[in-house]
């Protein structure tokens, strides 16, 4: 007869069943052993939902809305929803003149009641806004889409007082853009033509990937163009974390007012509209000089003159 194989340890014997004692303490260890694999495995996600849990609310939130102070296509046009008299012109000219700069202004004309334009190459007016993301979560949250949509729609104001010191030209930079009189509200890149409209190129969440992660703002800027109303409106941010989906949605700036857009076509004509001069205060006011006012033409001799 053939000899069993040696046991560990010495000793000959055949191999049968263990004792029950061994199957205790092997099925013992061996639950210690899955239990550690099982636990190291999923110690990581426990712990990123633990996290998470502490992370409440919106997987993607909003740190800062507000209007981009200054672009070189929009020169610097205010609208006064009212009309402002002369004298209100003239003292608004003064103090724009005394600070020696538009750009430092911008609160003095908000203060008086004005709305800041924007422009896009071509006949668009724009409401251009800097909008900044941060995740809400210990992964990072994806960007899936984004696009605008029109809160309420009139038609474009011709009252009130429209005061400017026009742009001396400036090219197209690259931005977001969405159109609010069309039916497609996604927000597009897009890239300067030799004459004319900008080139729409594709939405531009399709070429570009994007993620906010906390404390890392994630800035955008989202300019929504109209030829056509006077509109308020929202964007609208589409998002995922792991298999969930969000949207997130922003109507009004830091200040509380909501974000909006005003045409203002070369076509409109306002109850007065002026333009100032940085160079000497001085102001004219535009509808005398379409009537030929010979005063108000020879003021406009200082440097001052009306959009085309």
């Amino acid at each position: 007869m053939r000899d069993d194989p040696p046991r560990p340890g010495g000793g000959r014997g055949r191999q049968g069943p263990l004792p029950k004692r061994w199957l205790g303490l092997g099925g013992t260890a061996g639950l210690l052993a899955i239990t550690a694999v099982v636990v190291a495995v999923l110690a990581r996600p426990i712990e990123s939902s633990w996290d998470d849990a502490e992370l409440r609310g919106p997987a993607l939130l909003v740190e800062d809305v507000r209007r981009v102070a200054a672009n070189e296509l929009d020169g610097w046009v205010w609208y006064f929803p009212h009309r402002l008299s002369d004298e209100q012109v003239k003292a608004l000219a003064a103090e724009v003149h005394a600070r020696g700069s538009v750009l430092n202004s911008n609160e003095l004309m908000a203060s008086a009641g004005g709305i800041r334009l924007g422009f896009e190459s071509g006949t668009k007016s724009a409401g251009r806004y800097h909008l900044s993301l941060v995740g809400n979560r210990t992964d990072p949250v994806r960007i899936n889409d984004m696009r605008v949509k029109v809160v309420e729609r009139t038609p474009p104001p011709t009252d009130g007082t429209l005061i400017s010191i026009l742009s001396q030209g400036g090219g197209a930079t690259d931005k977001v853009v969405a159109d609010l009189d069309g039916q497609d509200n996604r927000v597009y890149t897009t890239k300067p033509r030799a004459t004319g409209e900008p080139e729409r190129t594709s939405p531009f969440l399709d070429e570009h990937s994007r993620y906010a992660v906390t404390g890392e703002p994630l800035p955008f800027e989202v300019a929504a163009t109209t030829t056509s109303c006077w509109c308020t409106w929202g964007i609208e941010v589409e998002v995922t974390h792991g298999d969930r989906k969000e949207t997130v949605r922003v109507g009004e700036d830091a200040s509380g007012a909501p974000l909006q857009t005003i045409f203002a076509g070369a076509d409109l004509h306002y109850e007065s509209e002026c333009q100032i001069s940085l160079v000497n205060g001085e102001f004219i006011n535009c509808a005398l000089v379409s009537a030929g006012d010979p005063a108000e033409i020879a003021r406009a001799a200082g440097g001052v003159y009306c959009r085309p």
